[in-house]
């Protein structure tokens, strides 16, 4: 997972970091849309059940003064209501006819399957009406049969409004649709009552059977209205109170105390006619009251529907909003940060080996602080390069005084051997003379006069040879120093070459080529380490022969001596001469043996300086070659504070070595 986000860009990051709360917002936005909708089709659905319900009130009360007038002229045996029937059965049929179209356009689906199934059931009474207007035209049902028939179907219609109420969520809805099922049952009881009542008074008698159905309807009229104004809204309490204190409600009142005094007696003396349209009157009252309640409802229902609406499309812009300004602000935080870094990374591109650039500091956000630490690691790694710089010009000034040393010696080394040779020959010289010597005694005292005299020269060069080799000893001294200078300037430069190595580390990505630099600087000084540790090995070999050398020169030079008193003490000692000259002869071949060996001494000295030479040589060459590598940088090294400590034992060592 971390590769995988580190292959990312920093924009892309960005992205995957907000598209996560965008999505969450937008998941959001949608899931409350949804709801709202969803609560809009509710409330769809509540006018659609709304409107259902008005269709089946309506079509309950024309039922209800069908089964009134039905039921009359079933007890009066066809005579009542002969002709007001047909016109009522006619206004049934249009409004069934309106209930059954209404009904096809529903999808059901949608609603409560109670719901369904209970329209299904009152269709299915709603067919059968047909056969039993058939059976009360020819007098072949009871009144109380056909009451019980049409009541039937009247409780199928107005239970599609009790099983409505069961897939309401809405409190006031439900509240409502209750008080309007109460209603409506109020409106059935009292139509019911109509029609028992309108057959008694046909008949002017009342069976014990249909009394106690009388009371029954009673008793639940009470429990219903007693819910109806519970339920109900204020102004639909009011008009069906209004309704039963008006003397119409006093009026049936009094009808049904005659009806409870005489009970099953009979000889009521009350016209049916007259109850009849009274009781249907009082039903077109509670039909109006049951209209201001649809009325109600259809608009509760038409409020929440519109309520619905306003907050799903308040909701929707406001998320829409809240998507848009999170969007925006996102990406202006976006590009606060990637088109800084954008700019940063190009202005550390341009650089190169620029080390006087620095980035611009803007603000004191945390990129800020990033640029104000990678100004701080340029201008530490500017203050190295320009310690560094400085060293190699100390180290390039000295080595080129050692090889101009170097250069000296092998000239001086080269003068030394061709004394030796020089002295060879005169030796060679002499050893002819001491053997003419022997030949000829009698040149012995001017032949030894001459040889005091050239033992005196030869006594003089030996000790000029020794000082030569004094001066050798000494010059090795100087070449021993100045590689012991060339090893601390190894040193110290290794140290430089290891800062400039931790201090590109600490920069990261960005010190990668300086530690590149820094690492070969110090390859470069442990070579100049390691070259002056062979000088300093065959300066210490050169050291040691000439310490021989100069002990040969000493006995050569005390051989010359003991000549020298052989010379004089010869001209008192003629008859000494032969044995005198034949310790010579084998003196002199000694000093030749010496002077060949220290002629050899001498040649390999001039072959180690002229190696220290071309060390020397290539140490200036690798000083010129740090210096250049180290040069390419460019810094601000007129600025006094970027001196540092590091450069002082360099400074040091150069000016040690220049002066030695």
């Amino acid at each position: 997972m971390t590769s995988l986000l580190n292959r990312l860009s920093m924009g892309g990051k960005f992205l995957l970091v907000l598209s996560i709360p965008l999505l969450a917002i937008t998941w959001i936005t949608i899931t409350t849309v949804m709801d709202r909708k969803a609560v809009v089709a509710e409330m769809e659905d509540l006018q659609e059940m709304a409107t259902l319900s008005r269709y089946a009130g309506n079509l309950v009360h024309q039922l209800q003064r069908e089964r009134g007038m039905t039921a009359a002229f079933v007890s009066s045996h066809g005579v009542n209501y002969r002709t007001e029937l047909p016109g009522q059965r006619q206004a049934t049929s249009v409004e069934a006819d309106a209930f059954n179209d209404h009904v096809a356009a529903i999808d059901f689906a949608q609603h409560d399957a109670r719901v369904e199934a209970q329209v299904k059931h009152a269709l299915g009474l709603l067919q059968k009406t047909d056969q039993l207007r058939q059976r009360a035209d020819n007098l072949a049902a009871s009144a109380e049969e056909v009451t019980d028939a049409y009541s039937a179907i009247n409780e199928a219609l107005i239970d599609i409004v009790a099983k409505e109420t069961f897939g309401i969520d809405q409190g006031d809805v439900s509240r409502q649709l209750t008080a309007y099922y109460d209603l409506l049952n109020i409106k059935e009881l009292a139509g019911i009552e109509r029609a028992v009542l309108a057959a008694a008074f046909s008949a002017d008698s009342l069976s014990t059977s249909m009394f106690r159905k009388l009371l029954a309807l009673i008793v639940k009229s009470d429990v219903h209205r007693k819910n109806f104004l519970e339920l109900s809204p204020q102004d639909s309490q009011l008009a069906l109170q209004e309704l039963l204190d008006s003397p119409l409600g006093t009026e049936l009142a009094t009808m049904r105390e005659v009806v409870f005094d005489k009970s099953t007696s009979g000889g009521f003396g009350i016209d049916p006619h007259t109850w009849f349209d009274a009781q249907t009157a009082f039903i077109d009252g509670l039909k109006d009251v049951a209209m201001n309640t649809e009325q109600a409802l259809y608009e509760t229902t038409e409020h929440l529907q519109q309520q619905a609406l306003e907050q799903l499309i308040y909701q929707g812009l406001v998320m829409l909003a809240v998507v848009i300004i999170t969007l925006t602000f996102s990406l202006i935080t976006a590009r606060s940060v990637v088109r800084p870094l954008s700019t940063a990374v190009a202005e550390i591109s341009k650089q190169k080996d620029d080390l006087t650039k620095r980035l611009e500091v803007a603000g004191a956000d945390e990129l800020s602080t990033l640029y104000r630490a990678f100004n701080g690691a340029l201008s530490n790694m500017a203050s190295l390069v320009i310690n560094l710089k400085r060293g190699s010009s100390a180290v390039e000034a000295v080595s080129g005084e050692i090889a101009r040393d170097n250069q000296d010696l092998a000239s001086r080394t080269e003068q030394q051997a061709a004394s030796l040779v020089e002295t060879a020959s005169s030796m060679e010289q002499i050893t002819a003379t001491v053997k003419q010597t022997s030949d000829s005694a009698q040149q012995a005292q001017a032949m030894t006069r001459e040889v005091a005299s050239r033992a005196s020269n030869v006594s003089h060069d030996a000790a000029q040879t020794r000082e030569a080799m004094a001066d050798i000893r000494d010059a090795n001294k100087e070449v021993t120093k100045i590689v012991e200078a060339i090893d601390d300037i190894a040193f110290q430069t290794n140290i430089l070459a290891l800062n400039a190595s931790v201090e590109a580390a600490r920069a990261g990505d960005q010190g990668r080529g300086f530690s590149v630099v820094a690492s070969e600087v110090r390859k470069l000084a442990s070579r100049c380490a390691e070259e002056a540790t062979l000088i300093r090995q065959l300066i210490n070999t050169n050291t040691q022969r000439v310490d021989r050398g100069e002990q040969l020169v000493v006995t050569t030079s005390e051989a010359l001596d003991t000549i020298s008193e052989h010379a004089q003490r010869t001209a008192t000692l003629v008859s000494e001469i032969s044995i005198a000259a034949s310790e010579q002869s084998l003196g002199i071949e000694q000093v030749n043996q010496a002077l060949a060996q220290l002629e050899d001494v001498t040649q390999q000295n001039a072959n180690l300086v002229v190696r220290v030479a071309a060390a020397g040589q290539a140490l200036d060459q690798r000083a010129r070659e740090m210096a250049a590598l180290v040069g390419r940088f460019k810094v601000d090294d007129s600025a006094s504070h970027l001196r540092t400590d590091h450069a002082s034992p360099l400074a040091d060592a150069s000016s040690s070595s220049l002066q030695t």
